[in-house]
């Protein structure tokens, strides 16, 4: 019984991980659009910024699936502690950019 809550939690946070990749990824998009209005030559440092946090973000994840369930945890929260961090910061980039706002739901 507990093996089965501990799979359904790794399963939950895992895909936290994917849900919080796709809202970066599409942040980051809008972000480096604007970075690309002002200055066309900062726009390949911001998505090769961007590119390498989700690169950690998937490695931490992989790691977590390979350890499995019990070893594992500590690996995926540290993706999902990623993510939140990244997606603020994203935000928070677009946001001096532009004068609309970006919301993210959070998950």
């Amino acid at each position: 019984m507990a093996m089965s809550e501990e799979r359904k939690k790794m399963k939950f946070m895992y895909d936290e991980v994917e849900g919080y990749l796709f809202d970066i990824r599409r942040a980051m998009d809008i972000y480096e659009g604007l970075v690309k209005r002002e200055s066309p030559e900062s726009a390949t440092g911001v998505r090769e910024q961007f590119d390498a946090v989700i690169a950690r973000i998937e490695a931490l994840r992989d790691k977590g699936r390979e350890l499995g369930s019990s070893e594992g945890v500590a690996s995926v929260k540290q993706a999902v502690a990623l993510c939140k961090d990244t997606l603020k910061r994203v935000r928070i980039g677009v946001n001096q950019f532009s004068q609309t706002e970006i919301h993210v739901e959070p998950h």
